[in-house]
């Protein structure tokens, strides 16, 4: 057993998280909620190997949750599908968002609540990018409308993921090359999806997050 990926609610009253239940090579999960008043604990949505949910990710008015839906291959440690799926607070539906062509995952909303953007074959779950694969950032409206590929690199080249979209508009990301873990920078784009201009020496990391703007 074993608990992750925790995510505070917009109003600060619950901490979403994944829990993770009996051997790897069996491995079920469930979307916990922890009320902070009252210590109690609920489940959001649970599933049963090999459907493995995870990271867990608010929106903006916390009626719904963003979360990994992957599908492991039978003997448990290995990933064969990812897809990006909601699941509906109210009525307990998860809701898959994208299928699993691609093996997509780490979705971060956009200041409206309405569209997410995540990473396609990242770092999140493979080190090195699959072979004859390559490592992009996708956005896709929340009724499933209007997905597309929002970076082009290629097969063998630098990789853009674990994104996180911020409330100006900009998204910022890990930019990795591939085969080099030492060699990871936040790097970010515009609204207009241009690259905004860096600074002299780049942040080297993973998973980045930030600071509220003034006035949030």
């Amino acid at each position: 057993c074993g608990q992750d990926k925790p995510d505070w609610s917009p109003d600060g009253t619950t901490i979403a998280y994944v829990r993770w239940i009996g051997p790897e090579e069996s491995v079920a999960t469930e979307i916990a909620l922890y009320d902070m008043e009252t210590g109690l604990i609920s489940v959001a949505y649970s599933t049963s190997f090999p459907t493995v949910l995870d990271r867990p990710r608010w929106s903006q008015d916390g009626t719904q949750l963003a979360v990994d839906v992957t599908t492991m291959q039978p003997n448990g440690s290995d990933y064969a599908a990812g897809s990006i799926g909601l699941i509906d607070l109210q009525s307990g539906q998860l809701r898959l968002l994208t299928d699993s062509d691609h093996f997509f995952g780490y979705a971060s909303w956009n200041p409206s609540g309405t569209a997410l953007v995540f990473e396609e074959n990242g770092l999140t779950y493979w080190n090195d990018t699959p072979d004859g694969k390559a490592t992009n950032l996708w956005t896709i409206n929340l009724d499933g409308s209007d997905l597309r590929r929002i970076t082009n690199n290629q097969p063998g080249g630098h990789r853009s993921t674990q994104p996180f979209w911020r409330s100006d508009g900009s998204i910022c990301y890990v930019d990795a090359e591939e085969k080099k873990s030492d060699r990871h920078f936040v790097r970010c784009l515009g609204a207009d999806l241009n690259v905004l201009p860096g600074s002299a020496t780049p942040i080297q990391g993973t998973h980045p997050r930030f600071r509220p703007l003034p006035g949030e």
